[in-house]
This record gives structure tokens, C-alpha cells and sequence, in this order.
């Protein structure tokens, strides 16, 4: 008789103890990788969370009113060649700047050979001033520092259609950035230049109780002397932006605004000055008048003359 043999679909090898062991104490040991893989996940996006939350806390308004997460950032910078202005002894608007020849419109004819080259190399060069590139590179690391970096651009390559979205910082005053102009007849202190290349002032157009009608800055760059400056903040036209305004009648009166912006107490006495509580939400468009005194080019005792709000 043949000896009967189990269907192979029924037979089922044995384990032996120390197997199941080791596959136990593995599945063990992964699980417990896992919970440490998850854990270091989840501390890595806490710390990334903290510190975009840092980082966005300490942009200072108003500057946190024009480097924003959800929007681009462009910074404007003013363009050498409004210079040339100077020596065909004319003043230069929005329109002849934007116009194709407008080096050409604002150069004599006939000029020495000498003169010439000179005029050459500014017209083909991205020149700005000193205190722009400080006031620029301050911004630039307060925005790099929070994550949204922003772009830096000559006051030439800017396009109108441009402005509709996104917000923009403007460096300097009509006479050396043309766009400004732009905005002029929402603002209150005007720039006033007494010829072309003559002294400079601030007209208040509507002075109130103890402001005065004008004010007069230093005489030249790199003299000594009092200077004024003014920040300006305003909805863009389509209100998908803002525009942040730093001029300076002088060189160290912009240079002064890139002082103000970083420092905490002049940022305290800027809220102050536009009566803005502490934890209020609701965006100030505004307008400042600041004082700087100057000694050997350098701004110094920095204090907010006069403010207007600016309706949006």
C-alpha cells in the first residue's frame, strides 16, 4: 500500500523560533526609523515656519508695506544720465525722458571733442548715485533677510505698463528719477529746483499751523548744513501695489531715508508722528517730512518735521 501524501496547497513549513524573532525585532526597528524620520519632518517645517515668521516680523513698516511675500518687488534707482540736463541748461519731464532722443534733446550740438567722449560714456553707462546704492544695498538685505528678494532696476529700463502690478520703491527726487513726477500731484511736499542745477527746496503746498511755506536743503552735495528728505507711501493706480517714494533734496538727504527705514526708534517716531497704535492692521498711505543735519556728507540727528495721510 502507497502511503498517502498531504495536498501541497496544506502543507506549511514551520518557523523556526529564532526566524520569527529576528522578523519581529526588525519590524520593530523600522517602525522606529519611520517615527524618526516623521519626527525630524515635522521639526525641520516648524523651525522653516519660525523663522519665515521671524524673518517677516522683522521687516519694519513701511517697508513691509512694499516687500511682501505674495507680490514682486522692483527698486528703482535714479539714472546718470539726467545729468546731461545740465549741460544743455534745460529741465527734463516724464515725457522727454521716456522719448527715444532724449540725450540727444538735452546735449548742445557742437561740443568740444573732450566733452563729447564724456558725454558718450555717461549716455551708454548705468551710472546712479552713491546714496541710491546705499539705500538700495539696505533694502536689498532687509528683503533678502526675510525671503522675498527684490529686483533692482535703473530708472531707464522701467516700462509705464509695468507699474500696473506689483510694488515698486522709487530712490530720489524728479530732477534724478523722472518717474516720481509720476506722483507729484498727490503729495503734498513738492520739489522744487530755483533753475537747472540752482538750489532746491520743498514746497508745502498746503502748509499747516506751524510748518513753514518751504524748505530749504544744503546748497550743494557734500556740503554741511540742515537737510530735507521725504517718504512717501501710496496704493499703486490699480491697486494691485504699492509705491514706496525716497527723495532727497541732496544726495545725504536720501541717504538719511535708508538710515530712517532700519532704525527702530525713528520707526517708533514715524508711527507717532501719523498717531498709528500699536497692533492696528488697517495700511497707512502717508506722507513724511523728515530733517537731517550734515556734517562732512554724513546725515546725522534724523527727526520727522511735518505728515499728511494720503487717501487711497
Amino acid at each position: 500500500m502507497e502511503p498517502v501524501t498531504a495536498p501541497q496547497s496544506l502543507v506549511v513549513a514551520a518557523t523556526p523560533p529564532e526566524t520569527r524573532a529576528r522578523g519581529h525585532f526588525r519590524g520593530q526597528g523600522l517602525l522606529l526609523w519611520c517615527s524618526i524620520a516623521a519626527a525630524v519632518i515635522c521639526a525641520i517645517g516648524w523651525y522653516r515656519a519660525v523663522r519665515v515668521h521671524e524673518n517677516n516680523q522683522a521687516i519694519l513698516w513701511p517697508l513691509n508695506a512694499v516687500i511682501q511675500p505674495d507680490r514682486e518687488t522692483r527698486l528703482i534707482v535714479s539714472d546718470g544720465n539726467t545729468m546731461l540736463r545740465l549741460l544743455g541748461d534745460k529741465e527734463l519731464t516724464l515725457d522727454q525722458y521716456l522719448a527715444s532722443n532724449f540725450r540727444t534733446s538735452l546735449v548742445p550740438t557742437h561740443l568740444p571733442p573732450n566733452i563729447s567722449r564724456l558725454v558718450d560714456y555717461i549716455s551708454d553707462s548705468q551710472l546712479t548715485s552713491f546714496a541710491d546704492l546705499v539705500v538700495a544695498s539696505s533694502i536689498a538685505k532687509v528683503a533678502g533677510r526675510s525671503g522675498h528678494p527684490i529686483q533692482i532696476y535703473s530708472a531707464r529700463n522701467l516700462n509705464l505698463r509695468e507699474l500696473d502690478d506689483g510694488n515698486y520703491i522709487f530712490i530720489g527726487g524728479p530732477t534724478s528719477d523722472p518717474w516720481v513726477g509720476l506722483f507729484t500731484g498727490k503729495l503734498n511736499f513738492e520739489v522744487v529746483e530755483d533753475g537747472v542745477g540752482g538750489k532746491m527746496y520743498f514746497r508745502n503746498r498746503r502748509p499747516l499751523p506751524g510748518e513753514q511755506a518751504t524748505y530749504e536743503g544744503l546748497p550743494r552735495t557734500g556740503s554741511a548744513g540742515e537737510e530735507y528728505a521725504t517718504i512717501s507711501l501710496l496704493p499703486s493706480s490699480t491697486g494691485r501695489g504699492n509705491i514706496l517714494i525716497l527723495q532727497g533734496l541732496r544726495q545725504e538727504g536720501t541717504e538719511a531715508l535708508g538710515e530712517f527705514l532700519q532704525n527702530s526708534a525713528d520707526h517708533a517716531q514715524l508711527e507717532k508722528a501719523l498717531n498709528i497704535h500699536e497692533g492696528s492692521s488697517t495700511p497707512v498711505y502717508f506722507e513724511a517730512l523728515v530733517h537731517a543735519r550734515v556734517v562732512a556728507g554724513a546725515p546725522l540727528s534724523i527727526s520727522v518735521v511735518a505728515t499728511r495721510t494720503i487717501q487711497p
